[in-house]
């Protein structure tokens, strides 16, 4: 079985989303409070969902 690679992942935890794009948590939290970037809610967690924030990226350009 191999590992998925980063393309196949469809939504992401607001620490390793922050750390990807190099901004801390907190940032990451408030751009989801302004509803800057999309999520989606799984039991108590917030998750970024990497495919709808793909899809706005591309709708602003």
């Amino acid at each position: 079985m191999t590992e998925p690679n980063d393309s196949e992942y469809f939504i992401q935890s607001v620490e390793s989303f922050a750390q990807r794009v190099g901004v801390s948590a907190e940032t990451v939290r408030t751009w989801i409070k302004d509803n800057r970037i999309p999520t989606v809610k799984m039991g108590k967690r917030r998750l970024i969902d990497i495919r709808k924030l793909k899809a706005k990226l591309e709708d602003d350009d």
